[in-house]
């Protein structure tokens, strides 16, 4: 934080206590509600169930997007699979079966966590490209048994499990075929 920012905020807070109010000063990465979207572009998935925390939040599968070019974009996450009220500690882990055009590497699934309070979004495409609209802007780590030539069909016509852990301050997403993780994603 620059001098000046911090100078503003300490005579702000110094105000508020004179006042008998409290300031309380977070993190943009700890919001306190978020809401996760799995979706993906040009790509139809069948998602056979969603939980929280070990919570199944579905009742039945639900298809997101259709086969073909031009059906959804990689980051229309408006139009994805919403999953709300996510917090810090949250575990989402998604089970879906994916169908892509096996043509470009980001034509396939996407997920992105939206702070509900800021708007601010974080996105990860299936092939490990990341976009953020975080203040902080978040730095991404990856790490991918797979090799980028060949991706464009490492998801097409299979079953995913995808696992994204809230924390504090980072964000851990885990894709995985059979067991076999493909790549992890940190991001603070």
């Amino acid at each position: 934080m620059k001098k000046a920012s911090l100078l503003v905020l300490i005579a702000a807070g110094l105000a508020l206590a004179f006042a008998g109010c409290t300031l309380e000063v977070k993190d943009p990465i700890e919001s306190s509600t978020w809401t996760a979207y799995l979706g993906g572009e040009d790509v139809y998935l069948n998602v056979a169930s969603v939980t929280k925390n070990g919570i199944n939040l579905l009742n039945s599968a639900v298809s997101v997007g259709t086969a073909g070019p031009g059906t959804l974009a990689w980051n229309a996450y408006d139009l994805f699979l919403a999953t709300e009220g996510i917090e810090n500690g949250d575990v989402l882990v998604y089970t879906f079966h994916c169908d892509t055009p096996a043509t470009e590497n980001w034509k396939n699934w996407a997920f992105a966590l939206k702070d509900d309070a800021t708007g601010d979004v974080w996105y990860l495409r299936a092939d490990a490209w990341s976009n953020s609209t975080l203040p902080t802007n978040a730095s991404v780590a990856y790490t991918s048994t797979w090799n980028w030539d060949d991706f464009a069909t490492v998801f097409d016509d299979k079953d995913i499990v995808l696992t994204v852990t809230k924390g504090e301050a980072v964000i851990t997403a885990q894709a995985s075929l059979g067991g076999t993780v493909v790549y992890t994603a940190t991001a603070q």
